[in-house]
């Protein structure tokens, strides 16, 4: 699976980081990413911390 993150395909990286097998530690950094980090967010196996930590970080929207 890891091996798949680097494939030149978009759509394979994507496919990747979106898969709950991956270890809390390669998601991290898939998360520090800007190239894959909305689909590692989007990742089910995101730890709860993790998510609360990336929730805090974006701005707040006032309608």
């Amino acid at each position: 699976m890891i091996r798949l993150l680097d494939d030149p395909d978009w759509a394979i990286r994507e496919a990747a980081a979106r898969d709950p097998r991956l270890t809390t530690r390669v998601l991290t950094s898939l998360l520090h990413d800007a190239t894959t980090v909305m689909s590692a967010a989007a990742n089910p196996a995101v730890p709860e911390h993790v998510m609360h930590h990336l929730l805090d970080r974006q701005p707040s929207v006032t309608t």
